[in-house]
C-alpha cells in the first residue's frame, strides 16, 4: 500500500494566505473600532490653528462694540444691593464663635484659633499662657478668610512656661468691638 501526498497548488496556498490576512485585518479593525486596542489615531482635537476669516473678525469686532455700548449706556443700579450700601457683618459678642485648639510640634506648642463668624474681618488676638507660676503673652492680627477668619498664629516654646498643666486664654478684639475671651486647659 502506497501513501500518496496530496499537494496543494500555488493558487490554493495564495487564496488561503489572502483569507488569513483578511481575517486578521478585519479583526484588528473591529478591535480598534470597539476601543479595545488603538491602532488608528482618531483626531479628536479641534483644529485651533485656523485663523479667523475677515468676516469672522469683523463680526467679533461688531459684537464686542455693541456689548461695550450696551454696558456703558445701561443706567447704573442704585438699589440697596450695591456694595457701597451693604451693611458689614455684625461684630460678635460671645465666645461661642471662637474655636481654640493646640498641637505639640517638637519643643513648641502650636495654638490654633478659628473665628467662625463673619464679623472678624479685622482686629487683634492676645494669647496668654500661664503654668507653674510663669506667664507667656503674645499678640497677632486677625486674618480674614471667606470660610472663617484666624489669628495669625502662635507658636510657644514649651520651655517658656514649662511642662505641666497650661491655662491657655485667647482674647479676640474685633474691629469696633469689645474683647471676647475663651480659655482652655491643656497638659504639656
Amino acid at each position: 500500500m502506497k501513501i500518496t501526498k496530496k499537494r496543494l497548488s500555488k493558487k490554493q496556498i495564495l487564496a488561503t494566505i489572502i483569507i488569513i490576512i483578511a481575517v486578521i485585518c478585519l479583526s484588528i479593525f473591529a478591535l480598534d473600532k470597539f476601543g479595545i486596542i488603538s491602532i488608528f489615531s482618531q483626531n479628536t482635537t479641534p483644529n485651533i490653528s485656523k485663523e479667523p476669516t475677515v468676516e469672522e473678525k469683523k463680526s467679533e469686532k461688531d459684537t464686542n462694540q455693541n456689548n461695550k455700548e450696551t454696558f456703558l449706556n445701561t443706567p447704573k443700579d442704585d438699589s440697596d444691593n450695591s456694595v457701597e450700601k451693604s451693611k458689614p457683618a455684625p461684630v460678635p459678642t460671645d465666645n461661642s464663635s471662637i474655636e481654640l485648639s493646640t498641637n505639640k510640634d517638637g519643643d513648641n506648642a502650636v495654638i490654633i484659633i478659628k473665628l467662625k463668624e463673619h464679623g472678624y474681618s479685622q482686629g487683634k488676638c492676645s494669647l496668654t499662657i500661664t503654668s507653674n507660676g510663669k506667664k507667656n503673652t503674645q499678640e497677632a492680627p486677625i486674618i480674614y478668610q471667606p470660610e472663617y477668619s484666624t489669628c495669625a498664629g502662635f507658636s510657644v516654646p514649651i520651655s517658656s512656661v514649662g511642662n505641666g498643666q497650661w491655662n491657655i486664654s485667647i482674647s479676640v478684639t474685633p474691629l469696633n468691638g469689645k474683647p471676647i475671651t475663651k480659655t482652655i486647659v491643656k497638659e504639656f
